[in-house]
C-alpha cells in the first residue's frame, strides 16, 4: 500500500503540478500518464500483469466519469 501512495508523490504532487503551471491540466496530465506508463511497462510486460492493469485502469476510468475524479 505504501508503494502506491509513495508513487502517487512525485507523479501527482510534483511533477504534474509543476507541468500543469506551464501547459495546462490535461497535458500535465497526459505526459506524466506517460511517464509512469514508460516507467512500469517493462516490468508489466515481464510478469504478464495484463489483467490487473486493465481492471485498475477501468475503475479509474469509471471513477472518473461517474465521480469526476
Amino acid at each position: 500500500m505504501l508503494i502506491g501512495i509513495i508513487e502517487e508523490i512525485p507523479y501527482r504532487g510534483f511533477m504534474l503540478q509543476k507541468l500543469a503551471e506551464r501547459l495546462g491540466f490535461w497535458r500535465a496530465n497526459l505526459i506524466t500518464s506517460l511517464l509512469f506508463l514508460a516507467i512500469h511497462l517493462p516490468g508489466w510486460i515481464a510478469l504478464q500483469l495484463w489483467a490487473p492493469i486493465l481492471t485498475h485502469s477501468a475503475n479509474d476510468f469509471l471513477s472518473f466519469v461517474v465521480f469526476g475524479r
